[in-house]
């Protein structure tokens, strides 16, 4: 009976969509996580370089019938639709498609996924083929991203990413608004990929580094915390928005030991969303970054400085998630770590330079294989993709 409700009602919408006229001077934007978005730097930067009328749907749980039937509406009207997650199912053949997706392809998914239930619906059900326009960082992305998706690559545009363009603008640390009233000499960053299985309806795909937030938790915070403070050092972590409420618990730790732990500080999206802060625009200001499986680490490449992968779970998430290539044997441009002593040790040669920077050669090699452009420019390339469809 579910089944039946739910065609009748798609079968209602796709007839309402294809009745709906399509203006040609409108795009529409699919947002969310506005602070780390490329399809909200491509928003931006689209209203202050052209004259389309720009509609954007923040993306908002519980919004109200009227107000779905109005977002409809809006998106079968426009010209063109870009997103960085949402496959366009309704798309009609006069309108156009730019996926800009959210990251460099390093995660298996679709018909790369370990799990063969999930592959196989997506063989039968790949709803990517309505993309008209899939932007890309280079050759080899391309390549990576196909094995994922399995598209003509026709469709393939190398561009570069818009929020990669946030680290060539010129703002101020001030403007960040994170590290406001500091005096660190040292900003780390921390940024881990998701491990709530969240997205796919299944159990966690990793573990957490610090653990169930137990005593032992508590203690690899407050030994952490001790070398932050011995190099006067700020340990900033921006957990990925599906795993933020296992971090609220961090938190709420690191708030009780406020004697002891003075040095680690949490952000969620809401906190930069309210003060209007693009996380990429901050990005830039850090001294060292960690990491893990996220895609982050390739759009990091472009900042030149020290980069510790921190793969404490890699056979547990390798078999439950797994990767498009095996990290730790193939990118030489890293520093690693597996353990927090380990990644205290690796932190003391790069944030204290106890040593000179011994990959960088490497990772100015990664770069130019990750990265066709090296410019800031992503942006101005995709508009003009945009301005070919609208003629």
């Amino acid at each position: 009976m579910k089944k039946l409700y739910y065609a009748i009602y798609y079968a209602i919408i796709n007839l309402f969509v294809r009745l709906i006229p399509v203006n040609n001077n409108r795009i529409y934007f699919d947002v969310r996580n506005e602070c780390v978005s490329s399809t909200y730097t491509l928003l931006e930067y689209v209203k202050l370089n052209s004259d389309y009328e720009c509609i954007i749907n923040f993306k908002r749980e519980n919004i109200s019938l009227l107000n779905k039937l109005k977002r409809t509406y809006l998106l079968a009207s426009s010209k063109v639709l870009i997103s960085s997650y949402t496959v366009f199912k309704y798309k009609k053949n006069r309108q156009y498609m730019i996926l800009l997706w959210h990251g460099f392809p390093t995660k298996r998914m679709r018909l790369m996924s370990n799990d063969k239930k999930t592959s196989k619906h997506y063989y039968k059900n790949n709803y990517f083929h309505k993309a008209d326009v899939i932007t890309s960082y280079s050759e080899l992305s391309i390549l990576m991203e196909n094995a994922r998706t399995g598209l003509p690559t026709h469709k393939y545009k190398i561009t570069g990413s818009p929020r990669n363009d946030k680290f060539f603008e010129s703002n101020s640390i001030d403007e960040c608004k994170l590290f406001s009233g500091t005096n660190y000499s040292k900003i780390i960053f921390y940024l881990p990929t998701f491990r709530s299985g969240k997205y796919a309806n299944r159990g966690n795909e990793g573990s957490y580094f610090f653990g169930d937030f137990d005593e032992t938790g508590i203690n690899k915070l407050e030994q952490l915390n001790r070398f932050l403070v011995e190099s006067n050092s700020i340990f900033i972590i921006k957990p990925h928005p599906a795993d933020e409420h296992q971090y609220k618990r961090i938190e709420k730790i690191i708030h009780d030991k406020k004697s002891t732990i003075t040095n680690i500080k949490v952000i969620y999206n809401i906190d930069l969303n309210e003060k209007g802060v693009n996380f990429y625009s901050c990005l830039k200001y850090g001294d060292v970054f960690i990491s893990d499986y996220s895609s982050i680490i390739f759009d990091l490449l472009l900042l030149d400085k020290p980069i510790i992968l921190f793969n404490y779970d890699t056979e547990e998430y390798h078999k439950k998630r797994g990767v498009l290539f095996n990290f730790q044997h193939y990118l030489c441009s890293f520093y690693q770590a597996k353990d927090l002593d380990e990644l205290i040790l690796v932190l003391n040669k790069t944030v204290n330079f106890e040593s000179n920077d011994l990959v960088v050669a490497d990772r100015e090699l990664l770069k130019k294989m990750v990265h066709r452009y090296d410019d800031g420019a992503s942006s101005k390339r995709i508009l003009g993709i945009i301005n070919q469809l609208m003629d």
